[in-house]
């Protein structure tokens, strides 16, 4: 991502690719509160 966005200078891609690392990490976290049964 951090390669991609400045080394490469393709600010988009690297910056879609921060938005689903993001949306992957968001949905570990809820799947992992859910194993818990904590309430969100």
């Amino acid at each position: 991502m951090y390669q991609q966005a400045f080394k490469f200078y393709q600010l988009g891609y690297g910056a879609a690719v921060a938005l689903i690392l993001l949306l992957i990490g968001a949905l570990a976290s809820l799947i992992y509160l859910k194993f818990l049964e904590v309430e969100v």
